[in-house]
């Protein structure tokens, strides 16, 4: 969980696993932070700027605060199970009445897309864990 907890909120990784965002900045605050980030969504240029608030479970909710769409959150929430970590992503968007057609076409590809951000988030994760293992043992 406390790797998890740590990959995650090192704000610097989100164009490591997320695949929309090509590039990011952030400026870090307590509690969580503001990241200004471009990248491609649907083969499109975009770019925003989020809010970022650490969440009391590990994670982290990000809303568009500037950007192409009236609203934007991405939600990662953190859950111990038995024998690990449950990780949890939820994207919200308001598109354009126009574009919400299109959009159901894309749920499928979306949904293959988070699962991939996920297996991201859990590979560096796990090596983020190893990598503090190996430095408790050296200290």
């Amino acid at each position: 969980h406390e790797s998890v907890r740590l990959y995650l909120q090192d704000l610097g990784n989100i164009a490591r696993y997320n695949r929309k965002v090509g590039a990011v900045e952030v400026t870090a605050q307590e509690g969580g932070g503001q990241a200004a980030a471009s990248g491609r969504f649907l083969d499109l240029p975009w770019s925003g700027t989020f809010k970022i608030n650490f969440t009391p479970d590990g994670g982290y909710r990000a809303d568009m605060i500037q950007g192409p769409l009236k609203q934007m959150a991405l939600v990662f929430s953190l859950r111990s199970v038995s024998g690990g970590t449950l990780l949890t992503q939820e994207e919200r968007y308001q598109f354009p009445w126009l574009f919400r057609g299109v959009m159901a076409l894309f749920r499928k590809s979306l949904t293959r897309i988070i699962d991939r951000e996920l297996g991201v988030v859990k590979e560096g994760a796990e090596s983020l864990d190893r990598r503090l293992y190996l430095s408790a043992i050296d200290s």
